[in-house]
């Protein structure tokens, strides 16, 4: 699913039209319009406006997660170690060195799960 078609759900399941969505946004019709059929791409400054108008995430809108909640990405260490092109402090993370480090969180979450 493209950017356009998570914006047209997105606006529908609020009961907006493109017009209304637009004004909230402070776009042109034409402009929102253009996102949602993808002949155009929103700046940077418009992806995050749009992604704080319908509570979702610019990984979500990009198409980078299935996640929509925010605040499950924001807190939810799993969902960003699956995530390619992991770096420590600019240092790139093979998947190889990545391995351990979920594996020793997965056990440590295991083992406080169980004492729960």
């Amino acid at each position: 699913m493209g950017m356009g078609s998570r914006l047209r759900a997105l606006r529908k399941e609020n009961g907006w039209t493109i017009e209304i969505t637009a004004q909230k946004l402070k776009l042109g019709i034409s402009t929102y319009a253009g996102y949602e059929e993808e002949r155009r791409t929103p700046s940077v400054p418009v992806l995050i406006k749009l992604s704080q108008l319908f509570g979702v995430s610019t990984d979500y809108l990009l198409g980078l997660t299935k996640e929509r909640d925010i605040k499950r990405l924001e807190y939810d260490v799993s969902l960003y170690l699956t995530k390619s092109g992991l770096h420590w402090d600019g240092v790139p993370l093979t998947e190889e060195e990545l391995r351990p480090i979920r594996n020793v969180l997965k056990l440590i979450a295991e083992r406080k799960s169980r004492h729960l």
